[in-house]
């Protein structure tokens, strides 16, 4: 036995360098894979770039022998990101795979990501797959020991010991065959011998082992259930034991979230916790509105809990919290609270000694909850703030204005300025019904065109067809299938069609009366006219007064279906527009339902245009 382990140490420190250097390697491009990500990709990585659950190869040919086979047997029916599931995320891997972007949506193996393996995705979509486990053979050899990884990495440039130890992370997994790093884990969690796909192969070691390390940061490990959070801006403060973020991961445990962080989330200045609130302003419904965001890294996965704070001037309170679902990109998402919380009077702090408990469900995650529990809590919002006397207004909060009273607007605040210097994170304010005040029309009587619209572009600028209307009831239709004119030129054809058609009869003034054939003749006054009967001329006319008429100015209707820049087709052009006028509040050309603002209701009428030119369109079953 010590033949075999002399033998295998005599291997190790043959493919190691004897010299001790700067722990932080230089960079270096590897082949790779994770948790997330069972695909083997090659990009460039520097510094202390491991986390748990990555696995880095020189050669492709190493990293193919390494993935997990059982978990990509779903491969050949499109199952592009090998999570034993065909669906959505696996068509857009497919999209950025046609652009270039990677190869693991190439289902045929032919070299190329093109319309043939999106067959194979959208078959597998309806199909499904049947799934067959290959089970791969596993070669028995002799285990290594902590105690020899120790020695191994103690001549290494890159010893995986310290850097877990530097990143406080009190455990580090290897392969117990091969001697390949596996990742980082805590105390709390084993996920490297208990809940990890090759628990079996691998070994756990402390991360200072004997003893012989000084980590550069000291890591603070805290159990669960006794972590306190200490949070607090100008404007508010938050204070509260026993803080936890749940959420699910395939294990009855599930995942615990407790503020611990693992890395700066500020690269800046160097901060692993990033308080911020809004600062308090007054909102047109008369309420005030203010946040407290908290955004943290743990086992370097980014974490956000946010809370959103309003006022009347004599209450402060919160009707939604959001936190981060506790997966890792692209499966982050945001998880809702709504309610009414911490109802507090102003100057004065919420506080609940038993537990706060909320739960909501995971759209991201299969619906599966999260939760979120602290107590003993202490909240103060509004703080240092002096409130302007005010009358509360009810308000309502709206998504469109088919949610408001008549009279009222569904209203989207604008975005927050952050001050200079500052660390914020940009959140919209949620939208409210705002009432509109209209003056009174007064009643005018008109000529000419009342309404007039152009649909239908046929590209610069230019339109195929056009509706009017007179103010007499007339309308029409002008253009047709293979018509292309401006608005312009429509505009002109309808004010000659509704000319003389108006909404006013003529005032007829009996008393008036006119003669135009006596001499001197007896005229109407300014502004009417002598009416004569038909077959008696020469005989007293009556003084009709007349209608100035005039031809207004057409009003053009926004119909474009997603084609903001009126070029005919619906591209990324065009989403492009809706995304500048949607972050400066403009409504120009990406108004697409014409209500005289660009939302999100504008961006869902581009998307599906957009789908349907791409042909890509999947159903809400699928």
């Amino acid at each position: 036995m010590m033949i075999i382990t002399a033998f295998l140490l005599g291997l190790f420190f043959l493919n190691f360098p004897r010299e001790v250097k700067a722990l932080t390697p230089p960079c270096q491009t590897l082949w790779w894979f994770d948790n997330t990500s069972l695909v083997c990709n090659q990009k460039s990585f520097c510094g202390s770039y491991m986390y748990q659950g990555l696995r880095t190869f020189t050669t492709k040919e190493e990293c193919l022998k390494n993935l997990p086979t059982n978990n990509c047997s779903m491969k050949k029916c499109g199952d592009a990101n090998c999570d034993g599931k065909i669906d959505v995320q696996d068509l857009l891997i497919w999209m950025k795979n046609r652009s270039g972007k990677g190869k693991s949506a190439d289902f045929n193996n032919d070299g190329k990501t093109d319309s043939l393996d999106y067959e194979i995705i959208k078959n597998g979509m309806k199909k499904g797959c049947p799934v067959v486990t290959v089970i791969p053979k596993i070669t028995q050899v002799p285990t290594i020991t902590c105690e020899i990884l120790h020695k191994i990495n103690l001549n290494r440039s890159e010893n995986y010991f310290k850097m877990c130890l530097d990143n406080g992370y009190p455990k580090v997994c290897f392969n117990k065959y091969s001697g390949i790093y596996q990742g980082c884990g805590t105390l709390e969690r084993d996920d490297c011998t208990e809940f990890n796909m090759n628990a079996d192969k691998n070994i756990r070691c402390d991360s200072n082992f004997g003893g012989g390390l000084t980590p550069t940061v000291t890591p603070t490990v805290t159990p669960i259930g006794l972590k306190n959070v200490e949070w607090s801006t100008q404007w508010a403060s938050f204070v509260a034991s026993n803080f936890q973020i749940k959420v699910a991961d395939g294990t009855s445990q599930g995942r615990i979230f407790t503020v611990n962080p693992s890395k700066a989330c500020n690269s800046l200045t160097g901060e692993r916790i990033c308080v911020h609130s809004n600062p308090p302003y007054l909102m047109d419904n008369g309420q005030y509105y203010m946040t407290l965001e908290v955004v943290w890294y743990e086992n370097d996965i980014e974490m956000r809990m946010f809370v959103y704070l309003y006022s009347d001037g004599q209450r402060w309170w919160s009707n939604e919290i959001r936190v981060y679902n506790g997966q890792a990109q692209p499966n982050t998402e945001w998880v809702y609270f709504y309610g009414r919380f911490f109802d507090a009077p102003v100057g004065q702090s919420f506080k609940q000694s038993g537990q706060f408990l909320l739960n909501a469900a995971d759209p991201k995650n299969g619906n599966s909850p999260v939760t979120l529990s602290f107590s003993n809590l202490e909240f103060k919002a509004f703080a240092n703030f002096v409130f302007q006397k005010i009358t509360p207004t009810p308000v309502g909060s709206c998504e469109t204005d088919k949610d408001c009273a008549v009279g009222q607007i569904c209203y989207q605040p604008p975005m927050p300025v952050c001050p200079s210097g500052v660390y914020c994170t940009q959140v919209m304010p949620r939208k409210y019904c705002k009432t509109v005040a209209v003056s009174p029309t007064p009643k005018v009587c008109k000529e000419g065109v009342n309404s007039f619209s152009v649909y239908t572009s046929c590209g610069e600028g230019k339109y195929r067809y056009a509706t009017y209307s007179c103010y007499d009831g007339l309308s029409g239709k002008l253009g047709g299938n293979s018509a292309c004119a401006s608005a312009a030129e429509y505009s002109l054809q309808a004010q000659k069609m509704c000319l003389g058609h108006g909404n006013c009869p003529p005032t007829v003034v009996p008393s008036m009366e006119c003669n135009m054939s006596i001499n001197p003749p007896k005229l109407c006054p300014s502004g009417y006219k002598c009416i004569v009967k038909s077959g008696m001329p020469g005989s007293n006319g009556t003084c009709v007064r007349m209608v100035t008429t005039s031809v207004p100015t057409a009003t053009v209707t926004c119909s474009r279906n997603g084609d903001a820049d009126g070029d005919g087709v619906t591209t990324l052009k065009d989403f492009a527009i809706w995304k500048y006028e949607y972050s400066n509040s403009q409504a120009k050309k990406a108004d697409f339902d014409c209500n005289k603002r660009v939302d999100l209701e504008d961006y869902q009428i581009w998307k599906k245009a957009f789908l349907l030119a791409k042909s890509l369109v999947v159903s809400l079953s699928n």
